[in-house]
C-alpha cells in the first residue's frame, strides 16, 4: 500500500465531511454478512457468511442535499460498500477494496455483535457511523497486531487483518519493534547511544549562536541534505536548531537500532521501517515547519495553499492517496514515448515482437534483439526521441527488434519461467532469423530482462552455440548474493506472504511493485512530492522517466514466485543449478563476447553486484561503469553530465577494478556502439518486409496499451 500518513488523515477527514445518507440492502463479506433485520430496513444483524460483496445502493441525492455532493461522496460510499462503483472507484484501492468489508466487521466488534439499530445511530448517518467504528476497531486491531496476536485478528476477516497481512511495510514495522525490543534489553548500548546523542545536542547551542552572530550556519551534515536546501535552514536560528535536532534524532535512532541488531535480515527490515518513519517525520513535510512553504504562501497570498489542497484532494480521489509524481498529460505512448517507428511483426500469448524501421541505407548483417524487464513496460529502452537507446542503435546501422510483454491477467496465473523463455526470446529469435536470414542474433537485456538474456544464451549454448552473437547486460544481477535494496523484500517470509496475495488474483499487481520501489527511496519518490505538490502547491513535473515509472504492469503469479525463489532466495542461476527448458543452465557456457553495464548510483542492482558477471560468464567481458542510477544510467544519451569508466582487466574484486578504471566524458552508448559494430558483421542492405511475418500493426503495438 502506497499511502502516506498525511494521505490517510486526509481520507479520514474527507470521509467525515462527505459521508452522508443511510444504507439499505444486503452486504456480505468473507466471514460476515449483513442482512436486513425482521424489524425493518432500519435495523440489520450480522450472520456468518462467505459470499461475494453485494454493495448496497447509495442514498438518493435528496437524502444528502444535492447531486453535486453525492457525486463527490460517491468514491467514499464505494469504499464503504454503499455503492456499486467499486471497480471504477479510484479510492477503493487504498486498502485493496477492504474498506468495503471493514466497516461492517467494525460495527460488529465495536458493538459486541448482534442487531445494529441504524435508526438509533448517534451520528444520524449510517456511513459516518460505520467509518467511526471502522477506525475505532482498526486501532484495536493494530494494537493486537503489534502484540503478535494474529489469532485475534483472524476471528473476523477485517480491514485490520487484511492490511497487516497484505501490506509488506507492516511486517517491516514488526522487525522494527523486534529490534527495538532487543535494544531495550541492552542498557550499555543504549547508554552509549544516548551519550552520543547528548553530545550532538550539546553542540547545538554554540552552533545556533554562530547562526545568530555570524549570519550563517557552520558546515554540517545537513548542508548536503536536499530537503534542507532552503537558505532559512542555515540562516534562521530556529529553523537551524530544528534541523539539527531532527538530524541528531535520526542518527540516534540508527544507533539505537544498531544496539538491537542480531540478524542481518531483520536488521535490514528494521532499518527500512525506521528510515521510512524518520523520513515521514521530517520537519520539511509539515507546513508550519517548512520555511519554503510558508514563504510561498505569503508570496502568493495563500493561493499556493489552495492549490496544494486541490492537489491533495485530487490525489486522494484519483491517485490512491499518493502524491502524484508526474504530470503525464503531455505524454502519449506512440507519439512522444515509445515513438521510434516500427511494426509489430509477431504476436503470441506472451509477447509482441516489434521490428524498427531502418533509418540508414545499410545495416550490419547481425540483427539485435532487446529483452526488456517484464516487470515494466518495454519502452524504458525506447523512452523518447533523443533519449531512446534502441533509437540510437537503429540510427547507428543496426536492425533492431524488441519484445513487448503482455500485461498479465488471471488467465496467465500458471505461466512459468520456462514459458517466458520458450515463447519469449526463443520464439523471437526464430522470427528474427526468418525475417533477416541471419542465423546469429545479438542480445541486449535490461535488469530482469538481462537475467533472461543470460538464461537464453546459456540455454542455447548447449544446442545452438552460434545462435547468439554478442550479449549486452544492462544493470543486471546474475549473482544474487548482493541483491541491493530489494533484498529486504525477498526473504523467505516476505515471498511467502506475497505468494498468498498473488494466489487470490493470479498475478502481482503493478501498483504493489511500484509501491515497493517507492518505499525504497521515500524522500525522492514520496515525500519530495508531498512537499512540492501539497505544501508548495506546485504542479508535478512532466518527465518521461516518471511517466514510464507510473505505467506499471502485472506479473503472472507462478512466474514471479519462481523468479524470486530460484534467483533471490536460492541463487540458482549463479550456482549453475537453475533448470529451464529441460536443461541445467551454466553461465560459464556463455563464451560469447559480452558488454556489461553497471550504474554507479544504482540502488536496485548495485554496480558491485552487476560486476560479478565478469566472473561468471565464460567469454571476454567488457565491464563499463556509467554515471546515473538504475534507469538514468541506461537512459543516458550524449550530454555534458554523462561519464563512464572502463578498465583493461577484470580482477575478482570490483574495488580493484575501479582503482584501475579510466573515466571518460560522455555516454557509454558511444563506447557500446564502437564495441558492438566490430562484432555485428559486414554492412548489408536492410532486410525487406517479410511475407511470412507481415506487419500486424504499427509500433508500439497493442500489448503496451493493456
Amino acid at each position: 500500500m502506497r499511502v502516506t500518513s498525511m494521505a490517510g488523515v486526509a481520507v479520514g477527514i474527507a470521509v467525515l465531511m462527505l459521508g452522508a445518507g443511510t444504507a439499505t440492502g444486503a452486504v456480505s463479506t468473507p466471514g460476515l454478512q449483513i442482512v436486513p433485520a425482521p424489524e425493518g430496513p432500519d435495523q440489520a444483524q450480522f450472520v456468518p457468511g462467505d459470499s461475494n460483496v453485494v454493495p448496497a445502493t447509495a442514498p438518493p441525492a435528496t437524502d444528502i442535499g444535492t447531486k453535486k455532493i453525492q457525486s463527490l461522496a460517491a468514491p467514499f460510499y464505494a469504499c464503504s460498500g454503499f455503492s456499486g462503483i467499486e471497480k471504477t472507484n479510484p479510492v477503493a484501492n487504498l486498502y485493496a477494496d477492504k474498506f468495503q468489508w471493514g466497516p461492517y466487521a467494525a460495527v460488529k466488534v465495536g458493538n459486541g455483535g448482534g442487531n445494529i439499530n441504524w435508526a438509533a445511530n448517534p451520528y444520524k448517518n449510517a456511513s459516518w457511523y460505520m467509518w467511526f467504528h471502522s477506525l475505532r476497531w482498526l486501532g484495536q486491531g493494530i494494537v493486537a497486531a503489534s502484540n503478535g496476536d494474529l489469532t485475534a485478528l483472524t476471528r473476523v476477516n477485517t480491514i485490520a487483518y487484511d492490511w497487516y497481512r497484505d501490506n509488506p511495510y507492516s511486517w517491516k514495522a514488526k522487525a522494527l519493534v523486534a529490534t527495538l525490543s532487543r535494544s531495550a534489553t541492552r542498557p550499555a548500548g543504549l547508554a552509549a547511544a544516548a551519550v552520543t546523542f547528548a553530545g550532538r545536542l550539546s553542540k547545538l547551542g554554540p552552533a545556533t549562536a554562530a547562526v545568530v552572530f555570524a549570519n550563517g550556519a557552520p558546515e554540517n551534515g545537513g548542508a548536503t541534505d536536499r530537503r534542507f536546501a532552503d537558505a532559512a535552514w542555515s540562516s534562521n536560528p530556529a529553523y537551524f536548531a530544528l534541523r539539527e535536532i531532527y538530524l541528531a534524532a535520526c542518527q540516534w535512532g540508527e544507533d539505537v537500532l544498531a544496539v538491537g541488531s542480531d540478524d542481518p535480515a531483520v536488521e535490514a527490515k528494521a532499518a527500512l521501517a525506521g528510515q521510512l518513519l524518520a523520513d515521514a517525520l521530517a520537519p520539511t513535510n509539515f507546513l508550519l515547519t517548512n520555511p519554503a512553504a510558508l514563504r510561498r504562501a505569503a508570496e502568493t497570498g495563500g493561493w499556493s495553499l489552495v492549490k496544494g489542497a486541490t492537489n491533495l484532494v485530487g490525489d486522494v480521489l484519483t491517485n490512491g492517496g499518493k502524491p502524484r509524481q508526474v504530470d503525464s498529460s503531455s505524454f502519449e505512448v506512440g507519439r512522444n514515448l515509445a515513438a521510434t517507428p516500427g511494426k509489430v511483426v509477431f504476436r503470441n500469448d506472451l509477447i509482441e515482437l516489434i521490428q524498427y524501421t531502418p533509418q540508414t541505407e545499410s545495416v550490419h548483417a547481425v540483427p539485435l534483439l532487446a529483452v526488456p524487464p517484464w516487470i515494466n513496460k518495454y519502452y524504458v529502452m525506447d523512452l523518447a526521441p533523443g533519449r531512446s537507446f534502441l533509437e540510437w542503435a537503429v540510427q547507428h546501422e543496426r536492425t533492431v527488434f524488441v519484445m513487448s510483454y503482455r500485461n498479465a491477467d488471471a488467465s496467465m496465473n500458471g505461466v512459468t519461467m520456462d514459458d517466458y523463455l520458450s515463447r519469449g526470446p526463443c520464439a523471437a529469435l526464430d522470427v528474427i532469423t526468418d525475417i533477416t536470414a541471419s542465423s546469429t542474433v545479438d542480445l541486449v537485456g535490461l535488469c530482469i530482462g538481462g537475467a533472461m538474456t543470460a538464461m537464453t544464451a546459456a540455454y542455447l549454448a548447449q544446442s545452438e552455440p552460434d545462435r547468439v552473437g554478442t550479449v549486452t547486460l544492462l544493470n543486471t544481477l546474475l549473482d544474487y548474493r548482493e541483491p541491493g535494496a530489494l533484498g529486504v523484500f525477498t526473504d523467505e517470509a516476505s515471498i511467502a506472504r506475497l505468494e498468498e496475495q498473488m494466489a487470490r488474483s493470479g498475478f502481482l499487481d503493478g501498483e504493489k511493485m511500484a509501491g515497493t520501489f517507492d518505499v525504497l527511496r521515500p524522500n525522492q519518490l514520496i515525500f519530495n512530492y508531498v512537499v512540492s505538490n501539497w505544501l508548495l502547491g506546485q504542479t508535478p513535473p512532466a518527465f518521461d522517466i516518471l511517466v514510464w515509472n507510473a505505467d506499471s504492469t502485472r506479473i503472472p503469479a507462478t512466474l514471479h514466485s519462481a523468479y524470486l525463489r530460484s534467483l533471490y532466495v536460492e541463487n540458482l542461476l549463479a550456482s549453475g543449478q537453475l533448470e529451464l527448458g529441460g536443461c541445467r543452465l551454466n553461465l560459464g557456457d556463455i563464451t560469447n563476447d559480452a558488454y556489461v553495464v553497471g550504474a554507479v548510483n544504482d540502488h536496485i542492482v548495485p554496480w558491485t553486484a552487476s560486476y560479478e558477471a565478469t566472473q561468471l560468464l565464460g567469454g571476454d567481458v567488457r565491464y563499463v561503469l556509467s554515471s546515473g542510477g538504475h534507469i538514468a544510467g541506461i537512459v543516458n544519451p550524449p550530454g555534458p553530465k554523462a561519464w563512464f569508466e572502463v578498465a583493461a582487466e577484470n580482477p575478482t574484486d570490483p574495488a580493484d577494478w575501479r582503482v584501475a578504471a579510466e573515466q571518460h566524458p560522455g555516454t557509454w552508448w558511444t563506447d557500446w556502439d564502437a564495441w558492438a559494430a566490430e562484432r555485428a558483421g559486414p554492412m548489408v542492405a536492410p532486410p525487406e518486409p517479410s511475407a511470412e511475418h507481415p506487419p500486424l500493426c504499427d509500433a508500439p503495438g497493442e500489448y503496451i496499451r493493456l
